[in-house]
C-alpha cells in the first residue's frame, strides 16, 4: 500500500470514527438524566418571528458542525478523563471540547415564562405556551408549541400636553406614529413611537428635549381585548444649582456661535481641565473661531466644507448628523465630537447654543510592511510590499498611499515535454502604486446640493508594473481619475471617466509565440495596446453589523473602452494600420465589460453561516480591436473562485492547455459557490465548500478546441470542486487555509470526468491555497 493510499485510509477512519462517536455521546451524562438534542419552537403566527424566539430559549443543545457532527462534544468526551481535572487532555477537553447539556427542567420552564413574557410585551396576552418532550434511549428532544390566540388592539389614540406650545407641532404628523386604532397593542410601537415624536422635536429644534417627557397610560376595562390610549406629554424639567425643580415651556434652540478644534485632545482635556484650554490659540476664518494648539495642521475650509450648521439658524438635528457623517467620510478625523451648549444670552423664548466641534486627528503618516507567500499546485510564491500612508497630504486632508512591492516565484523546471521536480525562482515581478483622495469634487463646475447631500470625493491613481515570466516579459502602466460617493447608508457609487492603461511585451519567447501563432484570438491578446477606458460601478450591502442578521451584497461594473478615441479618429479620416487605428504607434482597444456579482450571506446562528455567490461577466471586444487586452480577460481557478484548480488552469470550456506555462484566459465567465463557515474554538474556524464554474471564449476567432461557448453546451463544461478550509480570524484580518478537490473536470477527455466516480483522484486533482481574509 502506498503511502499515499494510507493516508487516504486513515483520514476516512477518523471521520468516519468522529461522526459515529459523535453520534454515541451519553455516556459522560449522569444516570437518569437525558442528553438534550434539539430544541424545536413553533408558533401558529407568522406575525412573530421565530429568530426572535430563539433568543429566550434558556437552554440550547450542544454545537452541531455540519448540522449532524457534535464536534465539541466528541473532543470532550475523547480528552475528558474521568475524575482528572489537570493535564493536557483536561485543557483540550474544556478549551476545545463542550459538556453534555443535560435537559433541566427547570429552564424549560423558565423559557416558557419568557416566551409568555415577549408574547404579553407584543400584545398576545392570552397566548399559550406549553412544551413536551420526546425521548429516544439516552436523549431527548425538546418541543415548545405556542397557539397566540386573539390579540388586544387600541380602540383609541388621544393625546394630552403640559405644554399646549407644542401641540400643533406633534399633533401635525399623527399620520406617520407607529400607533394607531385597530392596530395590535404592542410594546415596540410604543418605543417607536416615543423615538419618532422625540426625533420630530429635534428636528423642528428643540435640542434639550428628551424621550422620559413623553409617558404612556393603557385602559383595557373597558372592552374586552380591547385598549385604549393615551399618550401624555409632560412640560420641560430642569433642576437649578440649588436642587430646586423648574417646571416651564420647552423653548426652541438657534445656534449662535461655531467654534472649531481640529486638533482636540480629549486626554488632556480630562486630565489638565481648564489649564489644557489656555494653551489654545484663535484664529478667525470666515467669521469662525478656529481654536487650535501649537500648528494649524489642516485648512479650515476643509472643515467648514463638511459644515451645515449656520448661525442663527433653528437647531436641527439633521444637520449635525450630515456635518458627523462628512467629517466621519475624510479619514482624518478619529474621533468627532460636536458639542453644544447654551450661551449666556438666552430669553423665554429662544435658547441660544454654542457649538463646538471638537475634532481629534489620526497619526498622520504611518508605514507597513507585508510579507506574503502562497503555494498553489507546484508553484511557491513570496513577496514584499512597502507602504506608506499619509492622510494629510497637502493640508486639506488628502489621503496619500504608496506602496512599493516585488515578488518572486519558483516554478518547476520543464525539460523537454517532462517537468523536474527541481524548483528554480523563473518568476518575478516588481513595481510601484500611488493613490491620492481629495475630500472634494474636482471637476470644472460644482453642484453644491448633490456636494452637501452625498459628499463625494475624487480618486487618482498610478501604477507600473514589471513582469519577467520564463515565456514573456511585460510592462504595464495604469493611470485613472474617478469619484465615489455613498447614496444611501447601503448604495456607494464610483464612476471613473478616463483610465488609461498601456501595456507591453517587450520579450516573448519564441515557444511561447509559437504555441499562440495559430490562434489569432491569443496572439492579439499579447500584443501591445492602449486602453482609455470609462467605466461605473455600484455596491450595495445591506449588513448591519450590530445585527446578527442574513444580508445581500451585490457588486455590479460596467466598462467602456475607445469609443471617443474611435470618433474622433473616424471624423479626421485618419488611416488605420494593418487594418485598425492606432495612438502612440500602438493598437488602441475597443470593448464593452460587464459583471454582476451577487452575495448572500445567511445567518444560521451566531457560530454558523451559509454563504451563496453568483458571479456573471462577460467582455466583448469590437470596431478598433479583435480581442479583450489581456488585463481585461477573465480567469478560472484560485483561491478565491473555483478552489480545486490553480489560478489561470483553468477552462475555457473543455480546453486544456498542456503548455509548459499554461496562462488560461477568455471573455466569459460563470461562476457559483457555496460555503458552510462553522466556529470551531478560541479563533479558529473551519469550512466547507463547493464550487462550480467556467470560463469560455465568444469571439469567433478564438479556435482553441472546447473553448466556445454555446447555450446547448455550457452547464456540460461547468467544473465543479469541494474542499475544506481552515481560518485564523485575528479581528483586525483574518488567515486562510483552503484545500480544495475535484469532483468534475471538463478538460478530461472520455468517461473519467468524474474524479471520485469514475477514476481515483491524483496529485493533479486537488490543490491548497493560502490567503488573507474570506474568499467572498
Amino acid at each position: 500500500m502506498s503511502r499515499r493510499t494510507t493516508v487516504r485510509t486513515l483520514l476516512l477512519v477518523l471521520f468516519v470514527f468522529a461522526a459515529v462517536h459523535s453520534c454515541r455521546v451519553t455516556h459522560h451524562v449522569p444516570e437518569n438524566e437525558f442528553l438534550l438534542n434539539k430544541v424545536h419552537v413553533s408558533i401558529d403566527n407568522k406575525r412573530i418571528d421565530e429568530d426572535d424566539l430563539q433568543a429566550y430559549v434558556q437552554q440550547e443543545p450542544n454545537r452541531r458542525i455540519l448540522y449532524f457532527l457534535r464536534f465539541h462534544l466528541w473532543v470532550y468526551n475523547i480528552f475528558k478523563p474521568q475524575n482528572r481535572d489537570k493535564g493536557l487532555f483536561n485543557y483540550i477537553a474544556t478549551v476545545i471540547g463542550e459538556n453534555p447539556v443535560v435537559y433541566d427542567r427547570f429552564l424549560a420552564g423558565k423559557t416558557t415564562r419568557q416566551f409568555e413574557k415577549y408574547l404579553h410585551n407584543r400584545g398576545y396576552y392570552n397566548a399559550q405556551v406549553k412544551d413536551s418532550v420526546d425521548k429516544n434511549g439516552r436523549k431527548l428532544d425538546l418541543y415548545y408549541m405556542i397557539e397566540t390566540n386573539e390579540p388586544y388592539t387600541i380602540s383609541s389614540v388621544e393625546y394630552e400636553f403640559a405644554d399646549s406650545s407644542i401641540s400643533s407641532l406633534i399633533l401635525s404628523d399623527t399620520a406617520s406614529g407607529f400607533i394607531k386604532k385597530g392596530e395590535i397593542f404592542d410594546v415596540k410601537s410604543f418605543q417607536k413611537e416615543r423615538n419618532r415624536i422625540t426625533r420630530q422635536m429635534k428636528e423642528a429644534g428643540y435640542y434639550f428635549f428628551r424621550k422620559d417627557f413623553i409617558t404612556f397610560k393603557a385602559d383595557s376595562t373597558i372592552m374586552p381585548n380591547s385598549v385604549n390610549v393615551v399618550c401624555k406629554i409632560d412640560e420641560f424639567v430642569r433642576k437649578t444649582e440649588s436642587g430646586r425643580i423648574i417646571r416651564e415651556h420647552h423653548r426652541p434652540c438657534r445656534i449662535k456661535d461655531i467654534l472649531l478644534y481640529p486638533s482636540f485632545d480629549p486626554k488632556r482635556a480630562i486630565t489638565e481641565q481648564q489649564s489644557y484650554f489656555n494653551t489654545f490659540d484663535t484664529l478667525q476664518h470666515e467669521g469662525f473661531d478656529v481654536i487650535y494648539t501649537d500648528k494649524l495642521r489642516i485648512k479650515p475650509e476643509v472643515i467648514l466644507q463638511a459644515n451645515t450648521l449656520k448661525e442663527g439658524q433653528v437647531y436641527d438635528i439633521r444637520n449635525v448628523e450630515a456635518t458627523r457623517r462628512f467629517l466621519n467620510s475624510l479619514s482624518f478625523f478619529k474621533l468627532i465630537h460636536i458639542q453644544l451648549q447654551p450661551a449666556e444670552s438666552t430669553s423665554d423664548s429662544v435658547i441660544w447654543l454654542n457649538a463646538h466641534y471638537q475634532l481629534t486627528p489620526y497619526t498622520l503618516q504611518s508605514y507597513t510592511v507585508e510579507l506574503e507567500g502562497s503555494n498553489t499546485g507546484v508553484n511557491w510564491e513570496a513577496g514584499l510590499n512597502l507602504s506608506y500612508q499619509h492622510r494629510n497630504a497637502f493640508r486639506g486632508a488628502e489621503l496619500l498611499d504608496a506602496k512599493v512591492k516585488g515578488a518572486l516565484e519558483a516554478t518547476r523546471d520543464v525539460v523537454g515535454e517532462e517537468t523536474s521536480e527541481k524548483f528554480s525562482f523563473n518568476t518575478y515581478e516588481y513595481g510601484a502604486e500611488f493613490r491620492l483622495e481629495f475630500p472634494k469634487f474636482l471637476m470644472p463646475f460644482r453642484k453644491r446640493q448633490f456636494y452637501k447631500k452625498y459628499h463625494p470625493q475624487t480618486s487618482t491613481t498610478f501604477q507600473y508594473n514589471f513582469q519577467q515570466r520564463p515565456d514573456y516579459t511585460r510592462t504595464l502602466l495604469r493611470s485613472s481619475f474617478g469619484y465615489f460617493w455613498n447614496s444611501s447608508a447601503n448604495m456607494r457609487h464610483i464612476i471613473t471617466p478616463i483610465e488609461v492603461n498601456s501595456v507591453r511585451l517587450p520579450r516573448a519567447d519564441s515557444t511561447f509565440l509559437q504555441e499562440i501563432e495559430n490562434n489569432s484570438y491569443l496572439r492579439n491578446s499579447y500584443d501591445d495596446y492602449f486602453i482609455t477606458a470609462s467605466g461605473y460601478q455600484m455596491i450595495f450591502s445591506n449588513q448591519n453589523i450590530q445585527t446578527n442578521r442574513n444580508y445581500f451584497y451585490v457588486k455590479t461594473n460596467a466598462e467602456f473602452s475607445g469609443n471617443i478615441l474611435n470618433a474622433l479618429y473616424d471624423v479626421t479620416d485618419r488611416d488605420t494600420v494593418n487594418g485598425s487605428y492606432q495612438i502612440f504607434n500602438t493598437r488602441y482597444s475597443q470593448y464593452f465589460k460587464g459583471d454582476v456579482d451577487v452575495r448572500f450571506y445567511n445567518v444560521l446562528n451566531e457560530r454558523n453561516r451559509m454563504v451563496y455567490r453568483f458571479f456573471l461577466g462577460a467582455g466583448i471586444p469590437y470596431g478598433n480591436a479583435t480581442s479583450l487586452p489581456f488585463i481585461k480577460q477573465y480567469f478560472g481557478g484560485g483561491a478565491s473562485g473555483i478552489r480545486a484548480w490553480r489560478s489561470r488552469d483553468l477552462g475555457p470550456g473543455t480546453y486544456r492547455d498542456t503548455s509548459a506555462y499554461p496562462n488560461q484566459t477568455a471573455g466569459l465567465k460563470l461562476e457559483m459557490n457555496m460555503e458552510y463557515r462553522f466556529h470551531l474554538f478560541w479563533m479558529v474556524e473551519g469550512a466547507l465548500f463547493l464550487d462550480a464554474g467556467n470560463i469560455w471564449a465568444i469571439t469567433a476567432d478564438d479556435n482553441r478546441d472546447g473553448a466556445r461557448f454555446h447555450l446547448d453546451q455550457f452547464y456540460k463544461q461547468l467544473a465543479v470542486g469541494t474542499g475544506l478550509g481552515v481560518r485564523l480570524d485575528f479581528s483586525f484580518f483574518v488567515f486562510r487555509l483552503d484545500g480544495g478537490l475535484k469532483l468534475f473536470d471538463p478538460a478530461i477527455e472520455g468517461s473519467n470526468k468524474w474524479v471520485l466516480h469514475d477514476r481515483k483522484w491524483g496529485r493533479n486533482d486537488y490543490q491548497i491555497h493560502f490567503g488573507i481574509g474570506y474568499p467572498f
